[in-house]
């Protein structure tokens, strides 16, 4: 009975395991069924791009089996197109199975293995040299897909691109062949030429711009394009300078450059990586429907000559199915494996996944932000958040122990919003807040010090709005048809600290203030290396989120900065184009000095305005490092900041100034002290009366590159005063020297397109100086060289002129007297001419 009963038991739950499956595969699978009715066209997907797409070295290639003859006309096996290339293993929700048993019907394989920017809408011909049989076939332009495409259009693409363009595989192929001993900067020499290349005028950068752009063209704006970055591609802890690598070298794999040039080989892949998302993120502030996704995290350990690697190390010598029959280092080389291809299947599954909000439970940071974006991929800003699930209790959290969790949020903003949950597991819905039956929902493991802190739910919540109704809105990630500026921000090492946290929060301000007009803002920093932070934005909270993130490291490279910002601009139609430049020392890479401000000037000829913004406190002499930044701004435009807690005034000042408040400008280099009294506020320079910010403006010092005197204060003074009132300065001699002053007035762009000087005003400490500041036709400075109280010179500028001498006050007496007399002599020879005729008619 005890073996009979166990029986029945183990038939108990065999048939509970059946019912339980049976009623799993009875679940509704979710449709993708359009409105019309029954159509469920299957997605389609286009994988193009290099040789990182294409599967080179992971065998067998499509076409490899067929005979020599057959194979060098085979565009398949030329391009090396692999049959396990990571795009084939991607899935989409509305095909069957993965995209590699969809060929030709749901996905296009075009990318070829040795491809460049050029290769995507040109052909490209491919050499070969192989059993007898040499030529070259030309591959046709990759972007002939869409046309095959007829009535279909694609649904996402995928491309790998770059790489050859910038050849790091063949800078290693090289390094190979070159001891690092006898041609040490062989490699730093190469790398610096790729930098210069990839930045330079129809350059690297600017053909994958191009490209991505015609790409974006050709598939639609309903395709989705997905752009990988590559990883880094030697593993350093294994190296050794010259010669082999010991246990990790295989099949005669041998390598000579050192451990420096393995660091600077990685760490120009990284900036690589980031300058590609740079472009993306540019293009898709431009309106293109274009995403990044990395792969360094998915490869991190795995590099080529790492104990797992996921990447083929150098092979020396042609391998079968290389095209040509002698080469020192095979194709193969330094390319992912198989591993390695599903490495990044995983990374862009990921980012399908996310674009077509699957719902599959992911790991999240117990600190995570959530955004719900729109039919029009907008955020959204009316909808509820309903996380149920199980937050785990008592010794140490594992799991053992749980206990219910529930919260509503009520969301009535487009923004991202910051959620904080305990370790457990949750579900998570959002819920159309115009359509309750509207609502999106997915599963997530919350865990401490996981990486991922962003939730996104792409949502058919909202209205489709046109094309022009969408560019009637700033949006995330749009430009601004009538002001964009880029945030150009100093990130060097020298900025750790309060530096960087308080221009955190002044860029927050600035933010906050220019958004509430017409804008967009793109975020750069720079230190050695430029970074395109964000593309142009309207977002409050995604800009922010950005600047939160920011950290110092490395040199400072201004021109880096500046060319990214002005590159970003270039691509776009404002009206106003705008960079703010803000940095805390003299630039110590790319271009400096005059080579410097003449960059700046072709910048500024192109109609860019260029504010600047100088921190140098850490700077023992900060002279020149001011006339620097003053002369690569716009005139008028230099913001001159004593310490890092008065950063955040000043970006206001400049958000407002963008905003379109005028201010009458006022530079004043000479040993005086000013005063402005107005209103009840007094601006001063003085020691004993310092005051520099008032209601109605601002006043700011800068070092005299030209020294006076020892016991006086010659420091510049420039003056900000808002544009409206008639205001009274009176200026002070201080010690001896030359006064140069220029005030201007901006016309309605907001140029300071009016700009009055006076230059070479003696001055003694008895000088004593009255003038107004307003925008009238004359500005007059009337100057008592010797304190008695009376004007001894006037000067007058009428617009955009210089100060000249007008008549004193004195003068005007004699010239009056002198009219008095004559016009009594005139008077008294009438007199006397009426009596003589008088008499002579009697």
């Amino acid at each position: 009975m005890k073996n009979g009963t166990e029986g029945n038991g183990f038939n108990k739950i065999i048939i509970g395991f059946l019912t339980v499956m049976l009623l799993i595969s009875s679940i509704p699978i979710f449709s993708f069924a359009s409105e019309e009715g029954n159509d469920t066209r299957q997605q389609i997907m286009v994988s193009m791009g290099d040789s990182y797409s294409s599967g080179e070295g992971i065998e067998k290639f499509y076409g490899q089996d067929e005979a020599m003859s057959k194979k060098v006309n085979n565009p398949d096996w030329l391009a090396h197109r692999s049959e396990k290339a990571w795009s084939g293993m991607l899935a989409l929700p509305t095909v069957d199975g993965v995209m590699s048993e969809n060929r030709n019907e749901n996905w296009f394989f075009v990318a070829a293995s040795g491809a460049t920017t050029q290769n995507i809408r040109y052909n490209f011909i491919k050499e070969y040299d192989k059993n007898g049989y040499k030529g070259s076939y030309y591959l046709e332009p990759q972007l002939k897909v869409f046309d095959k495409l007829g009535q279909n259009k694609a649904d996402y693409v995928t491309l790998t691109l770059g790489g050859n363009d910038v050849d790091f595989v063949g800078t290693i192929s090289q390094c190979v062949t070159k001891n690092s001993h006898l041609q040490p900067n062989h490699l730093t020499d190469k790398l610096n030429n790729t930098w210069k290349d990839f930045f330079a005028d129809g350059g690297v950068r600017d053909k994958l711009y191009d490209t991505y752009s015609s790409i974006a063209e050709k598939a639609g704006e309903q395709a989705r394009i997905i752009v990988a970055g590559y990883p880094l591609l030697l593993e350093s802890s294994h190296s050794v300078a010259g010669g082999f690598i010991g246990d990790k070298l295989k099949d005669g794999d041998w390598l000579s450059f050192s451990e420096r040039e393995i660091t600077e080989l990685n760490d120009a892949v990284h900036k690589f990586n980031r300058a590609i998302e740079s472009i993306v993120l540019t293009c898709k502030g431009n309106g293109m429907n274009i995403y990044f996704v990395s792969v360094e995290d998915e490869f991190d350990g795995h590099a080529a000559y790492s104990s797992d690697p996921y990447i083929n190390n150098v092979i020396i010598g042609s391998q079968s199915e290389d095209l040509q029959k002698f080469m020192i280092a095979s194709a193969y080389s330094i390319h992912p494996n198989e591993k390695g291809a599903r490495a990044y299947a995983r990374c862009v599954q990921a980012k399908i996944d996310e674009l077509e909000n699957v719902q599959s439970a992911g790991y999240y940071n117990t600190k995570f932000t959530l955004t719900v974006y729109d039919v029009n991929d907008y955020i959204y800003g009316n909808y509820t958040i309903e996380i149920n699930g199980e937050e785990f209790v008592g010794p140490f959290k594992l799991g053992l122990f749980k206990k219910e969790y529930t919260k509503t949020i009520s969301v009535d903003e487009a923004r991202k919003v910051k959620i904080n949950l305990p370790k457990g597991n949750y579900s998570i819905t959002v819920a159309d807040g115009s359509d309750k039956n509207r609502f999106y929902k997915k599963d997530v493991k919350i865990r401490p010090n996981n990486k991922k802190d962003e939730l996104i739910f792409r949502t058919d919540f909202g209205q489709i709005l046109s094309k022009e109704e969408q560019n009637q809105l700033p949006g995330v990630g749009k430009t601004s048809g009538e002001r964009n500026i880029v945030l150009t921000l100093d990130t060097s090492g020298s900025m750790s600290g309060t530096p960087m946290e308080e221009t955190k929060k002044a860029s927050t301000n600035f933010i906050n203030t220019v958004l509430e007009q017409d804008a967009s803002i793109g975020i750069v920093t720079y230190d050695n290396m430029p970074n395109i932070a964000s593309g142009f934005s309207a977002d409050r909270v995604d800009l922010q989120s950005i600047v939160s993130e920011l950290y110092s490291a490395g040199e400072t490279n201004i021109e880096a900065g500046l060319k990214d910002a002005q590159w970003m601009l270039e691509k776009t139609n404002s009206k106003k184009k705008i960079i703010v430049l803000m940095s805390d020392g003299e630039p110590n890479r790319g271009l400096v000095n005059e080579d410097l401000i003449d960059y700046a000037n072709e910048i500024k000829k192109s109609g860019t305005i260029i504010y600047t913004i100088g921190f140098f406190e850490s700077l023992s002499e900060k002279s020149y490092a001011q006339y620097l930044m003053e002369s690569i701004a716009s005139e008028g435009y230099h913001y001159e900041v004593a310490n890092a807690n008065e950063l955040a005034f000043f970006f206001e000042d400049m958000a407002d100034q963008i905003n379109g408040q005028k201010y009458i400008y006022v530079r004043i280099a000479c040993p005086v002290d000013v005063s402005v009294v107005f209103d009840g506020e007094t601006l001063d320079s003085s020691e004993e009366n310092l005051n520099t910010r008032t209601s109605f403006g601002t006043l700011s010092f800068e070092e005299n590159r030209e020294k006076m005197t020892s016991d006086s204060d010659d420091r510049v003074k420039v003056l900000r005063l808002k544009e409206g009132a008639d205001y009274d300065l009176k200026l002070t001699g201080t010690g001896h020297g030359i006064m140069n002053y220029t005030i201007g007035f901006t016309d309605e762009n907001g140029d300071y397109s009016d700009l009055r000087k006076f230059e070479n005003v003696k001055i003694t400490r008895r000088t004593r100086i009255d003038t107004v500041a307003s925008n009238s036709d004359n500005i007059i400075l009337n100057i008592d060289e010797d304190g008695d109280g009376k004007y001894d010179i006037k000067l007058r500028a009428e617009a955009n002129g210089y100060g000249e001498e007008v008549a004193t006050f004195d003068g005007i007496i004699y010239i009056i007297i002198g009219a008095v007399v004559f016009i009594m002599l005139v008077i008294v020879a009438i007199v006397l001419y009426t009596k003589s005729r008088k008499k002579k008619g009697e």
